[in-house]
């Protein structure tokens, strides 16, 4: 049985062909281990696919500090959904490990893609942010762990327990207490 991505609209028909149109003719690029590829606040015109590594958004807190907001896996895109109104990234994008991008410009993207597929992807991806939003608020820290690990196992192995901590709004030593109660 395949595991369930992360992000559900990855499972769409129209993705394989997005992802080709990113292969070639998407400009490569290698973003180093902590490296940024968007910084919080700057703008961009292009959407990202994943070819290798993965990415972490980040926000930074009023007490300076960064946290998880979201990550993009090998297999996925990357972009600033505040590019599409034209202002700057809400987050900011840095690799959790070396990391291929492919980048290309949004205009390109949406020639060879129809309203109706994006619309579609667009659609799932609202759900599953709103979705995410609705556990953090009502779920417990336990529930949160386990709706994000039985929905994508594999995190596991992509990154650290510290992140996923803060990425599910959670103290390092709650997850490691949560953890062992599973055991």
């Amino acid at each position: 049985m395949e595991l369930q991505k992360f992000n559900r609209y990855l499972a769409l028909e129209e993705i394989p062909p997005m992802i080709e149109l990113f292969l070639e003719k998407g400009e490569e690029r290698k973003i180093p281990r902590n490296a940024f590829y968007l910084r919080e606040g700057q703008k961009s015109d292009k959407a990202a696919y994943v070819a290798e590594g993965g990415m972490r958004h980040l926000i930074e807190t009023s007490d300076g500090t960064d946290k998880i907001a979201g990550y993009s896996f090998k297999g996925d895109f990357v972009t600033a959904f505040s590019a599409f109104d034209g202002v700057g990234s809400a987050v900011s994008m840095q690799a959790y490990k070396d990391t291929t991008l492919y980048l290309l410009p949004l205009e390109e993207m949406y020639r060879n893609q129809s309203w109706e597929s994006r619309h579609k992807a667009l659609k799932i991806a609202l759900s599953d942010v709103y979705g995410r939003l609705l556990l953090m608020h009502r779920g417990t820290p336990q529930e949160r762990y386990k709706s994000l690990v039985g929905r994508f196992p594999t995190i596991l192995n992509e990154v650290s327990l510290k992140e996923i901590a803060s990425f599910l709004r959670m103290t390092p030593e709650t997850l490691s207490r949560i953890r062992r109660k599973m055991l």
